[in-house]
């Protein structure tokens, strides 16, 4: 036999030998679907799907082995992962030692064995109590236990014996019953509150104004007393009246928490809490005036019987507003009784009175601001109670649609009498622009750039605003929900589930302003959390007094039961890294100009204001597709980002364009470093299929499309169900990689997606591509997941 013909079977032998052990998917799907289905091997909660066409599952574990061996002749690869973990991790999660130690022996990495998790199959093996395979990976392998205590590290000394306990003073009995009376939520039960005054009824005055001499338990001993009726009495009265005046303060404010009227039912008389009814027993034991500031409402929060006290220990508001939706809540009867001391004390009290009856049916920031106001019978007795006293003014913002919502015809007719009408002058109205709209390129680079705003929004709106010290406007991004996810998951130890879902999920609104220097785009403070109430703002100008405010949308309330109130109302004000955009303290004059100049818009029941427009992301009448994106960045209008991007970006996404037809592949690298749009690339994409190109030119420029795994997320992101489907037709098997492999680094994300993709292939007789797509997602070909 010649060198030549020794040499020629040498190579044949070896071709055939790397034929041989060529990986093959099929057979690795084959290794995990029989050791998937042996028992044991289904997860704790719903189920693995192994296709219909596989093997049946040995009967044990030696043919188990027997078959895995076959298996790896014919290409199985033992460090592939299915449903989360290689072949080494399902057999020690399903206690199949004699298979793991196999697999061990034959190929398996014990230290990439989860996907996603830094555990080892010695970690596993550990937290299964898998001593066989422990021992292996020990021996073998190189793992370790994990070391025992340091050499010369003191051990825990035995115990002492237990000295005989000194007992307790009645001080020290009486903090230790404190304590465990409040528990963790420093709010005593009603059981509670009686035990302690059981046990302060055997205190002698020593020991009672010991425990509190210093003050460092006196605020304890009011979270004990105060919702007990004459519980601040008892408690204050044993103690100098002097340490009473030095805690004052922190007394008045723990009593204030917990002062608010009870509305059993509507139309019963008036009640309030036992905090509300104990202020008495403070005010007669001072002779300074408290602080009532964290509190302006408080005189809405005590018995009215009570105001003559609240007033002379300091609180300040005169205003009948601060009582809130007392007038509102009170029956006939209970507006009598205080209708005196109620004039008394408020100065605008009859001018108030009768948009105070009404405050359930006007305009407010919440949906129901006194949901439990009156009946409309006893509304009725009210308003006429008040025309009594010669009190019928009209009575601004009110809002029909609660009206008929109230049911009652007489109710609807009085109040409609009662509308103030919109006055012909309004004092607030839309504001300009006081600042230049210059986009540049850094603006255009961030806007493309933006993945999320706030508290991770993705961005789908950018308005132009107007930011103090700065001659350009600043741009303020907004979004209104959570980037895509999946509800189900497939989890290695516990099997696939699905997440649970908020029946009515409230709208994540957030948002951020941006200013541009010198080419550095940056965030300013908003100074407050806008979280649900929506980041666009309408700039308003009060014409009495030349100050502008920002108004954001008015939007409340969560998904399924949104509505539109009167808006929150901000401004700028100086902030410790410059200006920041915070709650008005104007608000109540805001709201009672809006009240005036508003109505409701019938169909959507949002706010259409004189001189101001409708209160909402845009303006009445036309949709921003309609209109100039650009002329409505400038009358202050939110516009959507993509389409700004478009506008802006037309000479960048022609650059992108050329690059892309003449394959320039650096050029591509710096574009896409300024940043391209995904949506860009998701029509370059889209547009290939179409195109009169040789198959090969399409190659070349998805190839091109595809390098950029990032912007390929970010495209695929663009038109989840669409784009990879438009690729169906004609995209070989062999360029899908880029696309397999987003999906088999985020699963979970991509579930939906890679689902409509893999059935669409299978409609499209693309076998090849659902048994890809199956396994991009970690199940095996034809396979997937069951959810119980």
């Amino acid at each position: 036999m010649s060198l030549r013909t020794v040499l020629l079977a040498a190579v044949l032998l070896g071709l055939a030998g790397i034929a041989a052990a060529a990986e093959s998917p099929d057979s690795t799907d084959a290794a995990f679907g029989a050791l998937l289905a042996m028992p044991g091997a289904q997860p704790h909660e719903g189920g693995w799907i192994i296709p219909e066409q596989a093997d049946p599952a040995p009967p044990n574990e030696e043919a188990l082995i027997a078959r895995l061996r076959d298996l790896k002749k014919a290409g199985a690869n033992f460090n592939a992962m299915r449903h989360r973990g290689t072949l080494l991790a399902h057999a020690i999660r399903a206690g199949k030692d004699r298979t793991a130690i196999w697999l061990l022996n034959n190929g398996a990495d014990p230290k990439h064995v989860l996907f996603a998790n830094e555990r080892s199959a010695y970690d596993l093996a550990t937290e299964s109590q898998r001593a066989a395979v422990k021992s292996v990976l020990e021996a073998k392998f190189g793992f370790k236990p994990s070391p025992p205590k340091a050499a010369g590290q003191a051990a825990t000394p035995a115990a002492a014996p237990k000295a005989a306990e000194t007992p307790k003073s009645r001080q020290q009995q009486t903090i230790e019953l404190m304590d465990r009376l409040l528990g963790p939520a420093r709010r005593p039960t009603e059981a509670g509150r009686q035990e302690w005054q059981k046990f302060a009824s055997t205190l002698s005055r020593e020991d009672y104004v010991a425990t509190f001499r210093d003050g460092e338990r006196l605020q304890e001993l009011v979270r004990l007393v105060r919702d007990t009726d004459g519980g601040l009495e008892g408690a204050l009265s044993p103690l100098p009246v002097d340490l009473v005046r030095r805690q004052a303060q922190g007394i008045a404010e723990l009593l204030a928490e917990v002062s608010y009227p009870l509305y059993s039912s509507a139309d019963q008389p008036l009640t309030f809490t036992a905090a509300s009814r104990n202020w008495p027993a403070l005010w007669k034991r001072i002779d300074q005036r408290l602080n009532y500031e964290r509190y302006p409402d408080l005189a809405g929060r005590v018995p009215p019987a009570l105001w003559a006290g609240l007033f002379a220990s300091g609180y300040a508001k005169h205003d009948a507003e601060v009582t809130g939706c007392l007038l509102s809540a009170a029956s006939a009867d209970s507006l009598k009784a205080f209708w005196p001391d109620f004039l008394r004390h408020f100065s605008d009290a009859r001018e108030q009175a009768t948009s105070l009856v009404l405050a359930n049916y006007r305009f407010a920031r919440e949906r129901s601001p006194c949901y439990y106001a009156s009946g409309p019978a006893e509304v009725l007795k009210k308003l006429a109670f008040l025309r009594e006293q010669g009190v019928s003014r009209p009575v601004s913002g009110l809002r029909m649609s609660r009206l008929q919502e109230s049911g009652d015809p007489s109710l609807a007719t009085a109040l409609r009498a009662l509308s103030a009408p919109v006055p012909a002058a309004p004092r607030l109205r839309k504001a300009l622009l006081s600042c230049t709209l210059s986009l540049n390129d850094a603006w255009l680079s961030a806007l493309i750039k933006a993945r999320t705003v706030g508290w991770g929004i993705p961005p789908v709106t950018v308005q132009a605003i107007g930011v103090p010290g700065q001659d350009r406007c600043g741009l303020a991004l907004s979004g209104d929900g959570y980037g895509e996810s999946s509800d189900t998951y497939d989890d290695f130890f516990n099997g696939p589930g699905r997440e649970g879902s908020t029946r009515c999920a409230d709208l994540p609104d957030d948002g951020e302003i941006w200013i541009e220097k010198a080419g550095t785009i940056s965030p300013v403070d908003s100074g407050s959390d806008t979280r649900g109430s929506g980041f666009i703002f309408r700039t308003v100008l009060d014409q009495k007094t030349g100050k502008r405010y920002l108004l954001d949308p008015g939007k409340r309330g969560a998904l399924c039961s949104q509505s539109w109130e009167l808006p929150n109302a901000y401004e700028w004000q100086a902030g410790p890294r410059g200006p920041a955009l915070r709650p008005s303290g104007d608000d109540a004059l805001v709201d009672g100009l809006l009240r005036e100049q508003c109505r409701e818009v019938a169909e959507s029941q949002s706010l259409s204001c004189q001189g101001i427009g409708v209160l909402g992301e845009y303006e009445s009448g036309a949709e921003p597709e309609a209109k100039d994106v650009l002329a409505m960045l400038r009358e202050g209008e939110a516009v959507p980002i993509q389409r700004l991007v478009d506008v802006v970006g037309v000479e960048r996404k022609k650059a992108y364009q050329a690059a892309i037809a003449a394959r320039d592949r650096n050029e591509m690298r710096r574009l896409l470093s300024m940043g391209i749009a995904a949506r860009w690339t998701a029509a370059e994409i889209r547009a290939l299929g179409p195109a009169e190109l040789p198959l090969e030119e399409k190659r070349r420029r998805i190839a091109l499309l595809f390098a950029n795994a990032d912007q390929l997320d970010l495209a695929m992101s663009e038109d989840r169900f669409g784009l990879t489907e438009s690729l169906l037709g004609w995209l070989p098997m062999q360029d899908w990689g880029p696309v397999l492999r987003l999906i088999e680094r985020s699963p979970d994300l991509w579930r939906g997606a890679a689902g409509a993709l893999r059935d669409a292939a299978e409609k499209a007789g693309r076998g090849d591509l659902a048994c890809g797509v199956d396994r991009a997602q970690g199940y095996l070909c034809g396979g997937g997941v069951r959810l119980d």
